[in-house]
């Protein structure tokens, strides 16, 4: 994650996504020879899920080294103790986000398994389904946090707004035509899953309502993007944290009312509505929006936007 970080920072992102391929290849190679052609069955898969990580650090270090982003001196330099602690204090600060969010989603997992196995198959699917989407719509918010900084840093913020806006509405298609799919083809793609008709079922009626909230998932990744790269992580991460109190007081809701697995779908999408609201009321703020709307003049650009 810090390699491809590194890359990011000098606005290039085709080397880490032609350094990943590599290093899928090689998981999809080495998983079926080494797990089921040697019988070496889970550690086997193991192994290649680690050679594939390997080929991809070790890759994107000799590329740092190889493009002069990286000297071998630079490894060894000591910093400053105030710019370390400066990286500590936006790490915890970022670590908040993803411990909510990790939380709440491991919370509607006990949920879900709490009503029964069928139920917690069903939910495993279904959620890696909403992982994949989010891990497309994460392309969005990668694209934010490396070219906004560019135009934020130049004064340029008209440019870094327009920005915003065109992949604020890329994301919202995009989540359009995942909710088509999602609702539309529902009951074809659980089939695709399993062949239990009672997990079947329980996934086709998840489906729809995962589909629901899908563009609005696809706003708040690329205003993820946008406030990482505006630097307002304290307030990204009290909006996260807020958010995913909201959904898991209704996952205790759905505990108590003993509710269908839907509900539990019902509760993860009140966290994307919540950061989406939060987010974007915040971002149309003349004041404390992290991108402002006026540029500003050239002998002043040395100003940054609120935090």
């Amino acid at each position: 994650m810090v390699l491809q970080g590194a890359f990011r920072g000098y606005q290039d992102t085709r080397t880490p996504f032609q350094i990943m391929i590599l290093a899928n290849i090689v998981n999809l190679v080495l998983c079926p020879l080494l797990a089921l052609v040697l019988k070496m069955g889970v550690v086997g898969a193991g192994l290649a899920t680690a050679a594939s990580h390997l080929t991809a650090s070790l890759g994107l270090l000799v590329l740092l080294f190889k493009n002069n982003m990286l000297r071998v001196a630079d490894l060894w330099r000591v910093r400053p103790f105030q710019g370390s602690l400066s990286l500590a204090r936006t790490g915890a600060i970022l670590s908040v986000r993803t411990f909510s969010i990790l939380s709440t989603v491991s919370l509607a997992t006990t949920t879900a398994a709490r009503m029964g196995t069928k139920e917690l198959a069903a939910f495993e699917i279904t959620r890696q389904i909403w992982a994949l989407f989010a891990r497309m719509f994460d392309a969005t918010s990668v694209t934010a946090q490396s070219l906004i900084p560019l135009h934020l840093g130049r004064g340029k913020y008209t440019t870094a707004r327009a920005i915003t806006n065109r992949l604020l509405s890329l994301s919202f298609a995009v989540g359009i035509l995942f909710a088509i799919i999602l609702v539309g083809a529902a009951r074809p793609l659980a089939q695709l899953f399993s062949r239990d008709p009672v997990v079947v079922a329980l996934v086709a009626s998840c489906f729809p309502v995962m589909g629901l909230c899908e563009p609005v998932k696809g706003n708040v990744f690329v205003l993820d993007g946008c406030f990482t790269a505006g630097r307002q992580y304290v307030f990204l991460s009290g909006c996260i944290l807020f958010a995913c109190l909201g959904s898991a007081a209704s996952l205790f809701l759905v505990r108590w009312a003993s509710l269908p697995l839907p509900w539990v779908w019902v509760c993860l999408n009140l966290m994307m509505v919540l950061r989406g609201l939060i987010l974007t009321q915040r971002y149309v703020h003349p004041k404390y929006s992290p991108i402002p709307v006026q540029d500003i003049p050239a002998s002043s650009s040395d100003k940054q936007p609120p935090r």
